[in-house]
Order: C-alpha cells, then structure tokens, then sequence
C-alpha cells in the first residue's frame, strides 16, 4: 500500500484483468525474471475494470513502487533480463519517463496509432499465426518516439492516467505518452535483439475506438502530424455479423455438429476480416478432422468428454496451448511434466498437437525435437515416423517476420 514515500528499490507490475487463466500465465513468466541486487518485486491485478485508465490510476495510487511497468494480461515476458535493462535504462536516464516495447516517432493527423508503429519489437502469438513484429529498423539503443504501444508500458513517475477522457479501453497509451512529453520527459523504445515480450494477442475489437479517437484529437491535436496520411475505417455491421456467427459456431462445437461447422468457416475465410474467438474455432476444426483422419482412439481425442461445454473446450485449448508454449522454450515445470505425461499415456493426441504446432507455437523446429525426445525416450514410437521427418523440412527452423508498414 502506498505511504506517501516513494521506495527506489521496487517494481510493481500493474494489470488490467478480467481472465484468471491468462493472469495466471502472465504471473508464471513473471517469476522467471531476474529481479536486481536489492530489489523487490509486487503484482497488481485490477480485475474488471470500466477503462484502462481507471485499472492503472488505481493501481498506480496502490503502489509506492518508484518503477511501475503497466502490463496486459496477455503479454508475457520472454526476456528474463528484463528488470534490470528497465532500471538501468531509467537510472542512466532520468529524463526518461517512459519505455515501451514498440513506438512511433510520429502521430498521424487521424490519431490511429496502432498501425504506424516504426521502431521495436514483439514476439506475437495471434491465434491463426505466430511471427516476430518488427516495426522498424532502428538500431540506437533507445528511440526517441512520441508514444509507445499500451501493451507494456514502464515508467519512472506517476503522472495520472487521463481516466477523465478515455472511459473505455483505447488510446489510454497514446495520451499517456503525451502526457509524459508534455512535462518534459522522453517517451523512449529500447534496442532488442530479440523480442522481450510475447503477446498473445487477439484482433483488435474497435467498437468504442472512433469515439475515443475524436477525444483525442480535440484533445491533443497540437501533437498531431499530416507526414504520414491515413484514414481510418470500421465496419460495425460486419463485426457484428462475426459475433452471431461465432455464437452459432461455438453452440455447434457443444453439440459436434463438425460438418455444418465446416460450411460456416469455409464461408468466414471468403471475408478478410479476422475475428479472435473464430480463429480459435478454425483451429478446433483443425483438431478434429486431424484426429479422424488418424483415426485417433476416442479416449485420447481432444473433444473425448461428450458433456464439455464450450466454455470448457476453450479453456481446453488455452491451457494446453500455454503449455506447448512452455514446453518450446525449455520450461521444466509442473505443467511441462504433466503435458509429456498425457502424451505418453496417450491422454493428449499427436494429431492434435501437430494441428496446433502452426498456431500455438513460434520456435517449431525447437518444440518438435523436444517431443521426437520425448518418445525416443519411452515405447512410445507411434508417431516417431510422422515427426522426425518434420525436423529436416526446409523451413522448419525459419521464423515467421511480419514487418510494420513503416519499416524502412
């Protein structure tokens, strides 16, 4: 609890939360941070939350932490360094007050952000790919930038979020790092080899953003610039048309109806608009036709419990997706020791996993040694013929780069 003193030898992750699943995985990667000499680490979850700006004012008000690093549930930090290159950063430096992972060095006229990014990194994990995102070249080891992308954003100050504008979930970011500038502190990227965060992200839902877009440009058209020309687009009958279709899908997931399932998705991949909770089903489909081409054993199937809901297959797939995750990149816990468990009781399929592998995982040619591992070490060789033959595929070990429209 926050005593009016500020403790410089303390770390406060703050986050906006309404899913334990996720906030549990962030927190497991948390853990895994090398915390510096002398430091003290604390989390803040704000659970549900009316804005952004609400959860990290009172998260911020809670905490006495000189260094608070605002953080979303879905982000997880890959890079176990990570505290000591943000408070070296900020004592090295105390004109900076923020730093973000991803940046823009300008603010189109528009006020749409998310797109003109042009420095950083992230380890991205949509639910249809996983890739790197790199925004920009930039090789400084930091970026000047005007704001920085709100998925994870560190700072040195406390300087209140604009709660009193932005009442929903959009440009709580961009208005924050003007904030900083405008009380003279440098908003900053710093130079990352590789990502230091993955994000588990979704497509963005922008139901609330052209009104919270028209605020911010009242509010800081001063900052705005028209070098770079944008307009920005939303079709509101189209996203709504996906969330009846992603609740007629998800009712006939309940009752595997797989065939009227693949009518609908054949005629959801004709529109190029992607939607979170649909993607999540395509690869469900994927799931299944991959166990009946192999005529997977029913008690080893993935949909083997006839009486789960829908709510309970998505969890399903979220926790052994995070765990395939961890088992990528070397983890041995509880939850990697579980997973090569029901692997090896053929509780967990391997046609489910190779059918996830494309979606859930980003070092391929890293997990599938892991599993040929796996079964050269037990009687288990079922599927030895199937997956070894993957590790000498040509772009087995090519990771996937999207760069950002701005990458010079």
């Amino acid at each position: 609890m926050k005593s009016g003193l500020i403790n410089d030898k303390k770390v406060a992750f703050i986050l906006c939360v309404n899913n334990q699943m996720y906030l549990d995985e962030c927190c497991a990667y948390l853990e895994r941070l090398t915390v510096p000499d002398g430091y003290e680490v604390e989390v803040f979850p704000i659970w549900d939350s009316n804005s952004m700006c609400q959860a990290y004012n009172i998260g911020m008000n809670a905490s006495d932490a000189k260094y608070k690093v605002y953080i979303h549930q879905d982000v997880f930090i890959v890079e176990e360094n990570f505290l000591n290159n943000i408070v070296n950063i900020f004592r090295d430096n105390k004109d900076i007050g923020m730093i973000g992972m991803t940046g823009a060095t300008d603010i189109p006229m528009s006020g749409v952000f998310f797109n003109v990014c042009n420095t950083g990194k992230v380890e991205v994990r949509e639910q249809d790919l996983s890739y790197y995102y790199v925004a920009g070249r930039g090789r400084q080891q930091l970026t000047d930038v005007e704001a920085v992308d709100g998925m994870l954003i560190a700072t040195q100050y406390d300087i209140a979020w604009r709660e009193d504008l932005f009442i929903n979930f959009d440009f709580y970011d961009v208005s924050q790092g003007l904030e900083f500038k405008k009380r003279g502190f440098r908003v900053v990227v710093p130079y990352q080899t590789k990502p230091w965060i993955m994000h588990d992200c979704g497509f963005p839902k922008l139901d609330k953003y052209e009104n919270n877009r028209c605020i911010f440009i009242d509010n800081y058209s001063e900052y705005l610039t028209d070098i770079y020309k944008q307009k920005f687009e939303y079709h509101n009958e189209m996203v709504e048309l996906e969330n009846q279709l992603c609740k007629i899908i998800s009712d006939l997931i309940e009752t595997g109806e797989w065939d009227e399932i693949e009518k609908i998705l054949n005629e959801y991949r004709k529109i190029n608009i992607k939607h979170t909770e649909i993607e999540k089903q395509c690869n469900l489909y994927e799931i299944y036709r991959a166990e009946q081409r192999d005529s997977v054993k029913a008690d080893s199937c993935f949909f083997s419990i006839k009486e789960m809901t829908y709510q309970q297959i998505i969890e399903k797939y979220d926790h052994i997706r995070f765990t395939m995750r961890r088992y990528e990149l070397g983890w041995k816990d509880y939850c990697t020791a579980d997973y090569e468990k029901k692997l090896l009781n053929k509780e967990i399929s391997i046609p489910s996993v190779l059918a996830m592998v494309p979606h859930a995982t980003l070092y391929r040619y890293d997990f599938i040694s892991r599993l040929v591992l796996l079964e050269k070490k037990s009687d288990y060789n079922e599927y030895r013929c199937k997956l070894e033959p993957i590790l000498h595929m040509d772009n087995i070990r090519k990771i996937n780069i999207a760069y950002g429209r701005r990458y010079e």
